[in-house]
């Protein structure tokens, strides 16, 4: 899975060299951010991922694994029909649930999910404890969660009777068959992230993406390009801290990898606001 933390919005003249060890990389993970970490109802370390967005970037594809995340992903579907019928968005025929109850999330979802084997850092088992560490603290208490589709897709894939196009992500590797896993850069599209957010926030997190395009430029801002969406990192800044947003992903399996397709590879990513409690512990 992978971590994003904003890096994505800072110029390459605000970046910062870090140097560590391989050990501190494979033990922390690769970005900064993931050194905060909370106490958990057991006393065990779990990350912080206030004001971030989690993705799954690395899926086993053996069948046992594609068909145990998809029978998860029918029955979760289910559970969120039967707490209140998704609306289809009729465009790219999406569905979207809104106000979910927190326990649909992790019980049904994050709990469950089979990560591919060398998740560390981001595992949904640590996604899930944080998540019930922010409700305990009155946040994250109502979610809007998305099923995603693809216009693009030329099959569907029935999901407890949801017709979704699954989506296509070119593998990071040449190794995908050899290895069994699929590795790809970016798992979700940005524009995604701001698919919940209330027409006064997007245009708060569009407004702060340009000033900081244009603070880029700083004497030359009129020549900046000014960006037609907001960035991930401002979209999370004006989420309120009951607002958080879950992106399902349906992938069509590589061909070299998977002989035929029979069920969807599931991923996921979760965009985050910040925490108040997380802040405060750290």
């Amino acid at each position: 899975m992978g971590l994003l933390d904003g890096l994505e919005d800072v110029g390459y003249e605000d970046l910062c060299r870090l140097y560590t060890t391989p050990f501190a990389t494979m033990t922390y993970g690769a970005v900064p951010r993931t050194f905060g970490q909370l106490r958990g109802a057991h006393g065990q370390s779990v990350p912080s991922f206030s004001g971030q967005a989690v993705e799954t970037n690395r899926f086993g594809l053996s069948q046992d694994v594609l068909q145990r995340n998809f029978r998860m992903l029918e029955h979760c579907v289910r559970s969120l029909d039967a707490f209140c019928p998704g609306a289809v968005i009729s465009r790219n025929g999406s569905v979207v649930w809104k106000d979910v109850p927190p326990h649909v999330v992790t019980d049904g979802f994050l709990d469950p999910y089979a990560p591919a084997s060398n998740a560390r850092w981001t595992h949904p088992g640590l996604v899930a404890e944080y998540v019930r560490l922010c409700v305990e603290a009155g946040e994250l208490g109502k979610w809007t969660v998305r099923l995603v589709s693809s216009m693009a897709a030329t099959q569907t894939a029935d999901i407890a009777g949801h017709p979704i196009g699954p989506v296509t992500r070119s593998s990071a590797s040449d190794r995908t068959a050899e290895e069994g896993i699929l590795k790809v850069r970016r798992l979700y599209s940005p524009a995604d992230e701001s698919t919940d957010l209330d027409e006064d926030q997007y245009a708060a997190a569009l407004a702060a993406t340009r000033a900081r395009a244009a603070d880029r430029w700083r004497g030359e801002a009129d020549k900046a390009p000014m960006p037609s969406h907001p960035t991930g990192a401002a979209v999370r800044a004006v989420r309120r801290p009951d607002q958080p947003l879950l992106l399902i992903y349906p992938i069509v399996p590589p061909p070299s990898a998977v002989e035929s397709f029979n069920v969807p590879i599931v991923g996921f990513a979760v965009s985050f606001p910040r925490s108040r409690m997380a802040e405060r512990q750290m």
